[in-house]
């Protein structure tokens, strides 16, 4: 990803940055899941503690 290597440039890092953009380790784990805020529903990542998952 041109972004990812603009940042690792940009903040000399010696280590690869990692991307999902097609999603599919964020399914994998059923963490990609629709939100709701104000009304507004969203997808977006599951940030409650892992241990509550069923």
């Amino acid at each position: 990803m041109k972004k990812h290597d603009k940042f690792a440039k940009k903040y000399d890092l010696s280590v690869i940055l990692a991307s999902d953009e097609d999603l599919a380790v964020l399914n994998s784990y059923g963490v990609w899941v629709e939100k709701s805020m104000y009304g507004r529903k969203y997808m977006g990542v599951r940030t409650d503690d892992p241990a509550d998952w069923s």
